[in-house]
């Protein structure tokens, strides 16, 4: 999540302005304080949760409006606004902000993209399959380019696709070599990742894969049979999960540089990452029965986020996280419903 004009830099320059800015972020974790997005003017929409933020601090998520349905708004101040579009059942897979304030997201059975005045476009009917289809976005960069997944169904057999769009042209990304592709992120490289099913000595599993100028690399696992990219940053370090068939266990790691590496566990919990910024800060979450517990790694250490909280955590549970931007700002919900938590200077 960076600024426009940094998608011209070169990668070692972006890698070290990462490292100067990242001074700052040394040292332990700040604490945060965390505050309820309330309900819009009229109190009809309420923020049940916070997907993502830019690095302006503008965040979209989804919200409930009564005996309603679902719909995506944008936080762009105190109150929430209702974005443009039809209710659904549910929602999945975003909203996301860029820099410009363009939103991608999906109303069930469609993706969509918002323009900066809150416009939508359905992107479904540009998807490249026939039958019956359905789509969704996953991400939106700077520039405006978008990743999203699909499925089609022809007599009967069901295709899952992965595709990016980019100047009005929707472009599918192609496999690792077996039938089904799902993205997951993009960056302003326009470098994209997510998982792709792959043949392994005669075997059909999922591996993460890094996406770029038309090519797709496997990025391998930790050793289990599958693995799945979550999220990647400016520098193009990539985050996400190796994991076994059930009941085999899981890892996360870190990809960078042409390696894989575990990260580390929180408490012995495998963390599932949902972002990671340009300081290299990592967010997630992991579950333990029917529990949900968020964390922040932050130099290479798990902390729990609910452990970083001053006391307006009060009253707060089953917190999960789905955004961080390069201010440290995070978004997400929790028994309260969305929330942001901005971290706070030494004093306060």
């Amino acid at each position: 999540m960076t600024h426009l004009f940094q998608q011209a830099l070169p990668r070692i320059a972006l890698t070290l302005i990462a490292l100067a800015a990242g001074a700052a972020f040394a040292g332990t974790p700040p604490m945060y304080r965390i505050e309820k997005i309330k309900r819009d003017e009229t109190g009809a929409l309420k923020a049940q949760s916070a997907q993502s933020i830019n690095n302006d601090g503008v965040v979209v998520g989804w919200s409930r409006v009564d005996n309603f349905g679902y719909i995506p708004f944008m936080l762009d101040g105190r109150r929430p606004q209702q974005m443009q579009g039809p209710a659904a059942r549910a929602m999945y897979d975003g909203p996301n902000v860029n820099i410009r304030r363009e939103v991608a997201g999906s109303i069930y059975p469609d993706a969509y993209l918002w323009d900066s005045a809150g416009t939508p476009t359905n992107l479904s009917p540009l998807l490249p399959c026939t039958g019956n289809k359905s789509s969704s976005s996953a991400a939106i960069n700077d520039a405006g380019t978008v990743v999203g997944n699909y499925t089609c169904t022809v007599n009967r057999k069901t295709r899952y696709g992965a595709w990016i769009y980019q100047d009005g042209v929707m472009t599918d990304l192609g496999t690792l070599g077996a039938s089904s592709t799902s993205v997951h992120a993009i960056n302003n490289s326009g470098q994209a990742v997510g998982e792709s099913d792959v043949v392994v000595n005669g075997k059909t599993v999922s591996h993460a894969y890094l996406w770029q100028n038309g090519a797709m690399t496997d990025l391998g696992t930790l050793g289990e049979d599958n693995s799945v990219a979550l999220a990647i940053n400016e520098a193009g370090y990539v985050v996400g999960t190796s994991y076994g068939s059930y009941p085999a266990g899981s890892q996360a790691f870190v990809y960078k540089d042409g390696t894989m590496k575990a990260m580390p566990t929180c408490a012995g919990n495998t963390l599932k990452p949902s972002a990671i910024n340009n300081h290299g800060q990592v967010v997630g979450n992991f579950r333990v029965r029917y529990s949900t517990t968020a964390v922040l790694v932050h130099q290479g250490q798990c902390y729990f986020f609910s452990a970083l909280l001053d006391d307006s955590a009060e009253g707060w549970r089953d917190l999960r996280i789905y955004d961080i931007n390069d201010d440290g700002v995070i978004v997400g919900e929790g028994s309260k419903g969305a929330f942001i938590a901005t971290p706070l200077k030494q004093g306060q």
